[in-house]
């Protein structure tokens, strides 16, 4: 599993699957609270990255499974 708050350039060849599950310092928020959604394709969703309850970037995600999420995309 990647953790949104410890993904870092040096991790860049790890994209993979992974689960928003909420921990103490970054997470994603749930993506039924998205502040953004792609009416084309309605798998893909925006999620906001907090990093101690502070919002640090934003990530593009596409449901491969019940909250679970290919990350497609890292804005910071």
């Amino acid at each position: 599993m990647v953790r949104l708050s410890d993904y870092t350039k040096e991790y860049e060849q790890v994209v993979s699957n992974f689960s928003l599950f909420p921990d103490q310092k970054g997470y994603a928020i749930d993506p039924s609270t998205l502040f953004s959604t792609y009416s084309q394709d309605e798998d893909k969703a925006m999620c906001v990255v907090l990093y101690e309850e502070r919002p640090c970037g934003a990530v593009l995600v596409q449901a491969t499974a019940p909250k679970e999420y290919q990350l497609l995309s890292l804005m910071l």
